[in-house]
């Protein structure tokens, strides 16, 4: 009967070698590499371009008439264009709610974004850019989680996803294939 002789012994040999190659400097440096990406597209998918997890806008801001003060506008100058001169304020339609004075904006949100130089096209959670600021990675040694680092973040992001019923910033399949990629890769770079 004939032999059959297997190199299987020394391919697994081989290949455990290579593997034992990956620092863990190396492993660091990948799981950070995705980190930061995911980080970035999904900045970039929720604060520039307004998409939710589900590929869909996250939605549109209120045009429904609203009662605002000066402490409303993110960029307090811009408060001038409702509050500037005593005439400017004469013209505008005043309610008095808990003992605060406030003028009502009948375009509602969308027009105190317009008023501020923001787009109302798209909801795309970027008035004061703090929530972008609080967007951030925490971690070291290949263990990295994205998410708020702050209380204010995590209180508004969750807010958000309420209000416009729908996840935000969970990422999406293919951001999840990405950063699948982006570990085959690394991985595959070492182990040439």
């Amino acid at each position: 009967m004939p032999g059959y002789k297997s190199n299987a012994k020394k391919i697994i040999g081989k290949l455990s070698k290579k593997f034992n190659r990956l620092s863990k400097t190396e492993t660091d440096k990948i799981a950070r590499t995705a980190a930061f990406t995911l980080k970035a597209n999904i900045a970039n998918r929720v604060f520039q371009d307004g998409i939710a997890s589900n590929k869909g806008s996250i939605g549109s801001y209120s045009r429904k008439a609203t009662l605002i003060g000066a402490k409303s506008f993110a960029i307090k100058g811009k408060a001038n264009i409702i509050f500037g001169t005593k005439s400017k304020r004469k013209k505008q339609k005043w309610v008095t709610k808990n003992g605060k004075h406030l003028v009502v904006l009948p375009g509602g949100y969308a027009q105190l974004r317009q008023l501020q130089g923001r787009q109302v096209a798209r909801v795309d959670l970027h008035l004061t850019g703090k929530l972008l600021n609080e967007w951030s990675i925490d971690g070291n040694k290949s263990k990295y989680l994205l998410g708020f680092r702050g209380d204010y973040g995590s209180k508004i992001s969750k807010a958000m996803e309420g209000k416009y019923k729908k996840l935000i910033f969970n990422s999406t399949d293919r951001e999840r294939k990405q950063i699948v990629s982006i570990f085959e890769n690394g991985i595959n770079l070492v182990l040439r």
